[in-house]
C-alpha cells in the first residue's frame, strides 16, 4: 500500500510539474512559496528528541498554542509545522516553526534527519501516509490530539475503510474531542483501546482578559473569519446600520488574507470609505480617534491595490485607535484586539455547507454577543 501511495502521489507531482515550473518562472511570488515549502525546514538547528507538533492552519495552531505552553512549563523542546502560510505567520510568534513539506520520502527524511522527533502529535485530523511511514519506520510513537472527524469526513472515510486504517495505522493513540467523534472512529475500524475521549483544547485555549473592554461608547461591529459569500450581505448590512445607527464604527476580518483585493473591489462597489488596519499607524494620512480627511482615506474612486499595501518598517499598529467607520483587517494575529472591543460579533463560514462554519469561542470568550450562521459542521460542540 505504501508503495502504491508513493507511486500515484509521484505520477500527479511528475503530471503537474510542467506547470509548477512554468508558474514559477513567471511568478515570483509563487516561486517564493513553493521554495518555502521546500525549503524553511533548512534553517531549523539540528534537534535530538523534540517533541514535534503538526497543525494545518490558524484553528489548529491556536489548538496547539496551549498545548505547547505546557510542554515548555515542563522544560521540553518543541517544534511545530504547518501546512498553510496563514498557519506558519501565525505560528512564528511563540514556537519554532517550519512548513511541511510534500509528502514524499524524498523530503521527509531528510528533514526527519535533521530534527530527530522523540513523538509527533497531529493536531484534530492531519493525516499524511508518507509522514505516518516514516514514523514508523523511525520508531516515533504517533499521536492525534484534539481529534474530531466531522460528518462529511466519517462517510468519506467510509468509502476507503481500508485505506484510512493503512494511513492511521501508525497512530498510537486517539484522543478525540467528544463522544461522537470517538463513535465516529470506532466506526471506521479503530480499535477501542487507542481511542480516548478529552475534551476540546479550544476551551483551554480561550484567553479572555476582563480588563479589556470597550473605551469608547461608539459601537463596534465585528465580521471575524468572513468566507466567500459572507460579504455581500456584511457590507449590505453596514450600508443599513450606518443610516440607523450614526456613527458605529465596522470591522472586516477574512479568513484568508489572500481575498483582501477582492474585498476591497466589493467595498468600492458599495461605495464605502474603509482604511486598512495595517495603514493605522501612519501617523501622516490617520489621525486617530479623530478622523482623517475622507479624500485622504481609501476610497471608492481610488482603484490603485498599491497604496494598499503596508509600509516597509511600518510601527507595530494599536487596533483599537480606530481612525474610520470601516477597518479591512488585513494582519494576521490582531483580531482578538477587536473582538474584545466589540458590542457584537459576526463569525463567518456559517452559511454555506462547504465551509462548516469558523471558531466561534474567540468573541465569546469577551462576553460577547456572537453571530454565526447554521452551517457549523466543524464547530458543532462549539456552536451547541
Amino acid at each position: 500500500m505504501e508503495l502504491l501511495y508513493h507511486t500515484i502521489i509521484g505520477i500527479l507531482i511528475l503530471a503537474v510539474s510542467p506547470y509548477i515550473l512554468l508558474r514559477m518562472a513567471v511568478d515570483p511570488a509563487f516561486r517564493a512559496e513553493v521554495s518555502h515549502r521546500l525549503k524553511s525546514w533548512a534553517d531549523l538547528p539540528s534537534l535530538r528528541s523534540c517533541i514535534w507538533i503538526h497543525a494545518a492552519s490558524v484553528g489548529e495552531v491556536q489548538a496547539a498554542k496551549i498545548l505547547i505552553r505546557s510542554l515548555k512549563e515542563q522544560c521540553r523542546p518543541v517544534i511545530l509545522s504547518t501546512f498553510t502560510r496563514t498557519g506558519y505567520d501565525l505560528a512564528k510568534s511563540f514556537a519554532p516553526v517550519f512548513r511541511l513539506p510534500p509528502d514524499l520520502p524524498f523530503w521527509l527524511e531528510p528533514l526527519f534527519d535533521k530534527i530527530d522527533p522523540s513523538i509527533l502529535i497531529l493536531i484534530e485530523g492531519e493525516l499524511w501516509p508518507s509522514l505516518l511511514c516514516a514514523c514508523k519506520r523511525r520508531e516515533v510513537p504517533v499521536l492525534l490530539a484534539n481529534g474530531r472527524i466531522s460528518e462529511k469526513s466519517f462517510n468519506r472515510y467510509g468509502k476507503v475503510k481500508s485505506l484510512f486504517r493503512w494511513a492511521t495505522a501508525p497512530i498510537k493513540l486517539f484522543s478525540m474531542r467528544t463522544a461522537a467523534d470517538a463513535d465516529r472512529l470506532k466506526k471506521l475500524g479503530i480499535p477501542e483501546s487507542l481511542i480516548r475521549i478529552t475534551g476540546n483544547m479550544k476551551f483551554d485555549a480561550l484567553e479572555s482578559d476582563e480588563n479589556q473592554g470597550r473605551e469608547s461608547n461608539t459601537p463596534l461591529v465585528v465580521f471575524g473569519s468572513t468566507r466567500p459569500g459572507d460579504e455581500v450581505p456584511i457590507l449590505e448590512a453596514i450600508v443599513r446600520l450606518r443610516e440607523e445607527v450614526p456613527g458605529t464604527r465596522f470591522v472586516i476580518a477574512p479568513r484568508h488574507l489572500n481575498r483582501i483585493p477582492e474585498i476591497i473591489s466589493m467595498i468600492q462597489d458599495h461605495k464605502l470609505e474603509f482604511e486598512l488596519h495595517s495603514r493605522l499607524g501612519e501617523k501622516s494620512q490617520f489621525s486617530g480617534l479623530s478622523g482623517t480627511p475622507a479624500g485622504e482615506r481609501a476610497g471608492a474612486d481610488d482603484n490603485s491595490l498599491d497604496r494598499f499595501q503596508p509600509p516597509a518598517g511600518a510601527e507595530k499598529v494599536q487596533p483599537f485607535d480606530l481612525s474610520g467607520r470601516l477597518i479591512l483587517l488585513d494582519r494576521m494575529g490582531e483580531l482578538n484586539h477587536y473582538y474584545a472591543r466589540s458590542c457584537v460579533a459576526f463569525v463567518g463560514g456559517g452559511f454555506n455547507p462547504e465551509h462548516g462554519g469558523q471558531n466561534i469561542l474567540e468573541p465569546a470568550a469577551f462576553y460577547q454577543p456572537v453571530i454565526f450562521g447554521g452551517h457549523m459542521d466543524n464547530f458543532a460542540e462549539e456552536a451547541r
